[in-house]
């Protein structure tokens, strides 16, 4: 959703789907990453950023993992104006004080159209090659300290879908987590060609059938904003 916590127990229970992952980033009881169900924007990715807020604006469009609608799983960067377009990119734009994204910035822009999409970021695998744009999607999110970690991916050799998570923070001795890169490498390593990090830290979290397959780092579930459910 886009507003309202909840943990992934309590998703489990309100709809028994047998694989429940955290999703995308958020703050305050609100999503900052994109939601898209159905066919229909129910949240964009957050559209600004700025280390001061005062003299410096980043409008950085920030990964998405989306089902298209010829079926095709692909990742890639969305930015929404505030006329609720939302446009999709090939490539992350880079980081450029006041520099806002339209249809045309950065290349190769198109209006999105998706069955169904998760936000998050950075991209980490696309087209078979390691991407990691944490940079350019201003993403401070400790990206190279060993965290639990959350992504989804797509093998489109296997046509199946992989959702990831790894625990760390010592929640189980020596088990720190991974780099965003090593999460890269390991969703490559697994024939992912297209791969998204979703949020991470105290957030991940993944049930098979309700049960949690990783000690979360908060010592117990985190309520959070939205999820991915596989049924």
């Amino acid at each position: 959703g886009a507003e309202g916590y909840s943990t992934p127990s309590e998703f489990y229970a309100a709809d028994a789907a047998p694989i429940i992952i955290n999703g995308g980033f958020f703050y305050d009881g609100s999503s900052l990453s994109l939601v898209w169900r159905e066919g229909t924007l129910v949240c964009p990715n957050v559209q600004v950023d700025s280390p001061d807020w005062t003299e410096t604006w980043y409008y950085m469009p920030r990964g998405v993992f989306a089902k298209n609608s010829d079926g095709k799983y692909e990742v890639g960067w969305t930015w929404t104006d505030l006329q609720n377009h939302t446009y999709w990119y090939p490539t992350p734009m880079p980081l450029e004080n006041g520099r806002v994204p339209d249809a045309s910035y950065p290349s190769g822009g198109k209006e999105f159209q998706a069955v169904t999409a998760i936000g998050g970021g950075p991209v980490l695998v696309k087209g078979n090659e390691i991407i990691n744009s944490y940079e350019d999607e201003y993403l401070l999110i400790n990206p190279t300290g060993n965290r639990p970690r959350t992504a989804i991916g797509y093998n489109s050799t296997t046509h199946k879908l992989v959702l990831f998570v790894c625990e760390g923070d010592g929640m189980t001795s020596g088990i720190a987590g991974m780099t965003l890169e090593d999460v890269a490498n390991v969703m490559k390593d697994l024939g992912c060609d297209e791969t998204c990090n979703l949020d991470g830290g105290g957030s991940s979290c993944m049930l098979v059938n309700g049960k949690e397959t990783i000690k979360p780092s908060d010592g117990e579930q985190r309520s959070v904003v939205n999820g991915v459910a596989i049924k």
